[in-house]
């Protein structure tokens, strides 16, 4: 008895086996659980900085960047959220654990003690990344533009975007337009002769430059106001939450910038 009993069960046991290893069913279900999907809330300028930020012809986000974030994202669990701030919000919320993120922000020592940067940022070289950029001048064509040289006197300034480092650079050299202006019209304002320059990524400029239709009356300058790595830092809070599926986040967008950026000059 106890025999055909043992028998039936393992009969029994090498059904369901067969059944969850698919042998005879592979679409049935066996109780399988996965982690349920992170969701991280990324605040961006509410600018276009084309070709890393834009909007597709729905106003949906779009660009290079949310394209490399999203594919680093998605290797680690974690569904994005994006919202488009002014950057001084995007600055505020983070640091009050509003938002989860924000990109792309370059690393100081003051940011670093309101959020969460990858190990190494504060290097001159770190090892990881969001993306590398270059922050020349944009000048009227012809232009014999050097910053050594520049005398605000009589002069308009310079400007940047608000609450960048560029601006920050410019406030603390004392060459700091008194208006400030966003990038198409700091670009207009160079070209109507009314600002001395504006500094911006150098290919979100030439981007800006070509949809303004003034590529022949703004050039860049060969000299750059500064060469920086940017980041996309995550809130305390959420890095104390999941800084597993952050640390892995953050080192694969070496292979996204490569999968991603490959064309972007």
């Amino acid at each position: 008895m106890n025999l055909a009993v043992n028998h039936r069960f393992f009969l029994t046991f090498i059904r369901h086996a067969a059944l969850c290893t698919g042998l005879f069913m592979p679409v049935l279900s066996c109780g399988l659980t996965y982690a349920q999907p992170i969701q991280m809330t990324v605040c961006i300028d509410d600018q276009l900085y084309i070709p890393y930020f834009d909007k597709d012809e729905r106003m949906g986000d779009d660009g290079k960047v949310i394209e490399l974030i999203q594919w680093s994202a998605e290797q680690n669990n974690l569904v994005l959220k994006v919202l488009r701030k002014s950057w001084p919000r995007c600055l505020a919320e983070i640091a009050s654990d509003k938002v989860d993120a924000i990109m792309a922000a370059i690393y100081t020592p003051e940011r670093a003690e309101l959020m969460a940067f990858p190990d190494g940022a504060a290097q001159a070289n770190p090892d990881i990344y969001l993306l590398r950029l270059r922050y020349p001048f944009f000048v009227r064509k012809g232009s014999d533009f050097r910053l050594r040289d520049y005398q605000r006197q009589s002069g308009f300034g310079i400007n940047a975007p608000r609450e960048y480092i560029a601006h920050q650079m410019l406030a603390h050299m004392e060459l700091l337009s008194a208006y400030d202006y966003t990038l198409e019209n700091g670009l207009k304002m160079v070209a109507a002769g009314r600002l001395d320059a504006y500094v911006v990524e150098s290919a979100s400029g030439h981007y800006a430059v070509e949809r303004l239709a003034l590529e022949q009356q703004l050039q860049a300058t060969s000299e750059i106001l500064m060469e920086r790595y940017t980041h996309i830092p995550v809130s305390r809070q959420f890095y104390r939450h999941y800084k597993p599926q952050v640390d892995s986040f953050w080192r694969d967008l070496a292979t996204a910038r490569a999968r991603v950026l490959a064309d972007v000059d």
